[in-house]
Parts: C-alpha cells; structure tokens; sequence
C-alpha cells in the first residue's frame, strides 16, 4: 500500500502539470492572435488615413481603329497648383499614326476651360526632328494640367469654380475623348480676370454665282 500511494500522487501531480501547460499554450495562442489582429487592424488605418481626397476620372474615346483615354488623378484641384494626368492611345491599325511635325511636347496638351476662360495653350505648328509618332500597340504618356491663365501681366492662378479639362491633340489622327469636369477651390491669392470679350470676324459673303449673258 506505501508504494501506491506514491505512484498516485506523481500521476495526480503530471495531470496537474499537463492541465497547467494546455492552459498556458491557450493563453499564449491568444495572446499571438490578438496581437495579430491589432497589427492588421493599425495597418488598416494607415493606408485608410493616407487616401487623398478627390477621386480621379477616365474619359475615353476609339475610332478607327484608335483608342485614346485621358485620367486624371483627381477632379478636385486648387487654383495655382498643377493636376497630373496620363493619356494612354492604344493603336490597333498595322501602321504607325504621324502627326506630321508636331514634336512629341506638343502633341498631347490639355486645357482647362469654362463658359468664361476659353483656351489659352497654344501649340506651336513648327518643324520637328523628331515627330511624334504611335506605333502599333499601347503607349502612355503623362500629361499636367496648368490651373493658371495667361493675363496681359503674365499668368495667374484661375479662380475658384468649375472647369473643364479637355484634351488638345490633332482629331485626324486621334479620337478626342470627352472632357473631364475639374471643381478648383480657391488657391487665396489673386485671381485672373476673364478674358475680354473680342469682336469675332465679320461674317463672309459667298461669292455671288457667275451671271450669264
């Protein structure tokens, strides 16, 4: 009986050991797991606190065999402060696309516009070395939106409201999407004015039919 009693106690004592250690493995478990949880759940709100506000906008446009789509990586702007952009022109034509001698600086340009401030970006019809030119295939190419306008004095920042931003290029070689509407807040310095209004052109007289005698 003195020798069984013993044996008892130490198969009482692993048990009470092996309880012990399930105990301890659960706890470490969740520990890990709440810890993990929390990790994800931080990290989760970095990338949410590091979103910019003002979602972008994508306009597209294909004919003849030419797809052309403007973005912009946000429609909400401050006047004086550039907007970045891309125009990507996928050619599905077996033939590369010439613009004659526009230089390649030149042959994609957007303009902001409204009722009130026409276009003012000028593009300079010259002779280039190197045309611009679109093989078969897709080709991206970045694009910045000027928010200021040309003013006798110089270039001002626009003022606050709502523009459009459309895309300059030449419409016999490439479809022209549709432009994108810009809401510019007010950058808190002066603003230029708008244009003058102009006299346009006298209207022209059709040359009269040849009379008979």
């Amino acid at each position: 009986m003195d020798s069984v009693e013993p044996l008892a106690e130490i198969v009482h004592s692993r048990r009470r050991v092996g309880i012990g250690l399930g105990i301890a493995v659960v706890i470490v478990a969740a520990a890990v797991v709440l810890a993990t949880t929390h990790s994800v759940a931080h990290r989760t709100v970095a990338v949410a606190s590091g979103s910019t506000a003002g979602p972008g906008a994508t306009s597209s446009a294909t004919k003849n065999g030419v797809s052309v789509a403007l973005q912009l990586k946000t429609t909400d702007g401050v006047a004086g402060e550039s907007i970045s952009g891309t125009v990507t022109i996928t050619n599905h034509r077996n033939e590369t696309l010439h613009f004659g001698a526009l230089c390649p600086q030149y042959a994609l340009l957007v303009s902001l516009t409204n009722n009130l401030y026409p276009n003012d970006v000028s593009v300079p019809f010259i002779g280039c070395g190197h045309p611009f030119t679109i093989p078969p295939g897709t080709i991206t190419r970045d694009v910045t939106v000027s928010t200021m306008y040309t003013v006798p004095a110089g270039r001002l920042p626009l003022p606050a409201g709502r523009y459009q931003a459309g895309l300059l290029t030449d419409s016999r070689v490439l479809p022209t999407p549709a432009p994108i509407t810009v809401e510019l807040a007010s950058g808190g310095g002066p603003s230029a004015p708008p244009p003058a209004t102009k006299p346009g052109p006298a209207p022209s007289t059709p040359n009269p039919p040849p009379t008979t005698g």
